[in-house]
């Protein structure tokens, strides 16, 4: 089963209007939670996650008191890491891993191991409908696995 690799800032959290300050859930976040426990392998990965806890991950979807996004984000487990996240993925496992921006040591990972197209870049801050398409790819994805 493919495994999806999430972030959260920037991905699942972002600016509902981009002329805006204030974040929010990005639209179709819940969409994107649902089809990823239902046809992939989803992980955190994220700021949030990094010592392998839920809990922080839970308090940030909390703030904007979406009951079924938390049900959905209690269902994903956190991965553990320490400076990059490519140390938590399974480079021998199928993957796609939505983070609105990697670092350099992070993309230097993906490139020795042939993966950089498995990044999907997607910035919910600056696009406020980019889960949308995500949720297009990953469907086409979920056929053809």
């Amino acid at each position: 089963m493919m495994r999806i690799y999430l972030d959260i800032d920037g991905v699942l959290v972002g600016r509902p209007d981009p002329a805006r300050p204030e974040t929010g859930l990005a639209p179709f976040a819940a969409e994107l939670l649902e089809l990823c426990l239902d046809y992939f392998k989803p992980f955190w990965l994220s700021t949030h996650s990094r010592h392998g806890e839920i809990e922080p991950v839970l308090r940030v979807f909390q703030r904007y008191e979406d009951q079924s996004v938390m049900a959905l984000a209690a269902e994903v487990p956190s991965l553990k890491w320490n400076v990059l996240k490519t140390e938590a993925i399974d480079f021998s496992a199928p993957f796609l891993w939505i983070d609105d921006q990697l670092m350099a040591g992070e993309l230097k990972a993906l490139k020795k191991h042939k993966c950089l197209d498995r990044w999907l870049q997607v910035n919910t801050r600056k696009d406020p409908c980019a889960l949308q398409r995500v949720i297009g790819l990953l469907h086409n994805a979920s056929i053809s696995v």
